[in-house]
């Protein structure tokens, strides 16, 4: 194949199928009753619908697994800290699609007081 070709096609995708984030954890601590949370971005830059499995990984237990949907050409944001996940407990994350999605982590720590806001962009696989 050209390669040309196919960094042309490289740039006509939206995203990946399979997206994973290594670094999960929803922190305890925060000032006033407010614990840290975090919340998985999901961007849906196709025209069809993206329908989405996301898997916790933990290092003492069997994974969970939960499946969502985005809506061609939308964008979601799912509080992990809403799903049902422990606090204080360490996890990774994989996510599927049946479409190439873009999927970013962001975590709202809330420490003594102080708030920081770390997000990324997960390493993907085509």
């Amino acid at each position: 194949m050209n390669p040309l070709t196919r960094i042309r096609e490289r740039f006509e995708m939206n995203g990946s199928k399979k997206w994973y984030f290594a670094d999960g954890y929803l922190e305890i601590g925060g000032a006033k009753g407010k614990n840290s949370h975090e919340a998985l971005c999901i961007l849906n830059a196709n025209e069809r619908e993206a329908r989405i499995r996301i898997q916790f990984f933990f290092s003492d237990r069997d994974p969970i697994t939960f499946y969502v949907s985005v809506p061609p050409l939308r964008d979601i944001h799912i509080r992990l800290d809403s799903m049902g996940l422990s606090y204080e407990t360490p996890y990774g994350i994989k996510v599927d699609s049946n479409v190439e999605i873009v999927a970013q982590l962001s975590r709202m720590s809330i420490h003594k007081g102080r708030y920081s806001l770390m997000t990324t962009i997960g390493y993907w696989e085509d």
